[in-house]
């Protein structure tokens, strides 16, 4: 919510600052910074940075849902746990579908 509220504005430098401080890391702060690219409009390292966080957390729906959002590659893993999600959701609706 702070990204989008600062994103373009003269105080998006502290965005910058936020996401640099040494109390944060973490690939929840490389998720910042991917939204604060994209925000920016620099959907590559966008790309690059949420691909960087789904190597670290590779089954998060929160990256898979940004990486599909911005159309970044998935690495292995990451495509792993898709392919195996989609499989269980397929199996899910075929039970689940009403007759």
């Amino acid at each position: 919510m702070l990204a989008g509220h600062l994103a373009g504005t003269d105080d998006a430098g502290l965005l910058d600052r936020l996401v640099s401080h040494r109390a944060l890391a973490g690939p929840q702060v490389t998720f910042v910074r991917a939204l604060i690219a994209r925000l920016a409009g620099d959907l590559d390292s966008a790309r690059r940075l949420i691909r960087d966080g789904l190597e670290e957390l590779p089954g998060s729906y929160e990256f898979h849902d940004f990486a599909l959002e911005i159309g970044a590659d998935l690495p292995p893993r990451a495509r792993q746990i898709a392919d195996e999600r989609s499989r269980a959701q397929a199996l899910i609706d075929v039970v689940v579908q009403p007759e």
